[in-house]
């Protein structure tokens, strides 16, 4: 196994590790209602996530590495650029919508959330752009030491805020944001800021925004598909249900180390590849490294699939037992997310964003017209 992908499967395990860690610990110290409300929140929190995946992210892993020299040093500033920039527009509009729709609804009983939340969202988006800077300059070894901090620091909170009585769903949006920031701040200089001309800075926008273009709708088609089960459970049943479905999906966490990993180890290296041996040879590629992580999924997915309501009771309790099906079908579906992202990273390879689109829409559709009869 190639040395730089050892450390991105370390890195990812961190990040697996810990939000499995820290789901588990979340649901039971604050309870399935109020894990539904932090789960909604966080829903949020990745929808933001998703679009600067699409608009800064998964342009500087897959363009940046095809270019060299002082033309590599740019196009990367331009990226913070793009990502301060991303960042502050992004938490306006969460933060004064979410106000805004609380005071037309009436509602004011979650309104203590809506700035806690926007310095999350920022302080998530400035760690992640920068770990996938450090990859996009193969170095996963600072990527993985920014995460230990970032992590490792949400998890000994988390655990300190519970087992002193003082975890809410405030305090825990809080403690995710200062933690990330932390990790972000501790490695900003692999950033190697410097001032750019704003004719350098629109001429790389409108590069990332050509190859953005159809990135960009499939990450709000992606956001649907992938939370819908969310949205109709907390609007049709209750918060509770929403808690529920995300403990099942919190015990799958452990693929998610090849799924990050992959997003991260595999784009830049795939582009890399294309430039210099062909498509061929890149396309090999990226299917070996693919299969290292289809095999672990595979196994891990078999093994939950067998032994669900074990897993759930263990982890969650007993009162969790009814909703441990959800657990199975999870196991069912993983495998088959696994080999999309692989597909997904092999269209983005070759600039061709306009298919990962289509697909986004169909799984979407999909989602919204089974979603509603399953719940």
């Amino acid at each position: 196994m190639p040395k730089n992908l050892t450390w991105s499967l370390l890195d990812q395990g961190v990040v697996s590790g810990c939000n499995f860690l820290l789901g588990v610990l979340l649901a039971r110290l604050l309870g399935l209602n109020d894990f539904g409300v932090f789960t909604l929140c966080w829903s949020v929190l990745l929808l933001t996530a998703g679009i600067q995946n699409a608009l800064v992210i998964y342009p500087m892993l897959t363009l940046g590495p095809k270019l060299i020299g002082r033309a590599a040093r740019e196009y990367y500033i331009a990226s913070f650029y793009h990502q301060m920039a991303f960042a502050i527009l992004s938490v306006s509009i969460i933060i004064l919508g979410a106000k805004s729709v609380l005071y037309i609804v009436n509602e004011n009983i979650y309104s203590d959330l809506v700035v806690p939340l926007g310095w999350a969202i920022f302080a998530f988006q400035l760690q992640e752009f920068l770990r996938k800077l450090q990859y996009a300059h193969s170095l996963p070894k600072r990527a993985f030491c920014s995460n230990v901090l970032s992590y490792g620091g949400k998890l000994v909170g988390i655990s300190y805020l519970g087992f002193s009585e003082q975890l809410d769903i405030r305090s825990a949006i809080w403690l995710m944001g200062f933690t990330s920031f932390f990790g972000f701040l501790a490695f900003s200089s692999d950033i190697q800021f410097s001032l750019l001309k704003h004719q350098k800075v629109k001429a790389y926008f409108s590069k990332n925004w050509k190859f953005s273009v159809w990135l960009f709708p499939a990450s709000l088609a992606q956001w649907v598909s992938g939370n819908i089960f969310f949205l109709f459970s907390g609007g049709f049943l209750s918060v509770t249900v929403v808690g529920a479905i995300k403990s099942a999906q919190n015990l799958m966490g452990i693929t998610h180390i090849f799924f990050q990993a992959m997003e991260s180890y595999l784009p830049p290296r795939a582009s890399r590849q294309l430039v210099r041996s062909g498509r061929l040879y890149a396309r090999g590629y990226v299917s070996k490294v693919g299969l290292y992580g289809l095999v672990g999924v595979l196994i891990f997915s078999l093994l939950v699939a067998i032994y669900h309501k074990e897993m759930f009771t263990y982890f969650y309790g007993d009162d969790f037992l009814k909703y441990a099906n959800t657990l199975f079908w999870c196991a069912v579906t993983y495998p088959f997310i696994y080999m999309s992202i692989i597909m997904r990273i092999w269209l983005r390879t070759l600039e061709r964003t306009k298919l990962i689109l289509q697909a986004y829409l169909i799984m979407a559709g999909v989602a919204c017209m089974i979603g509603y009869p399953l719940i």
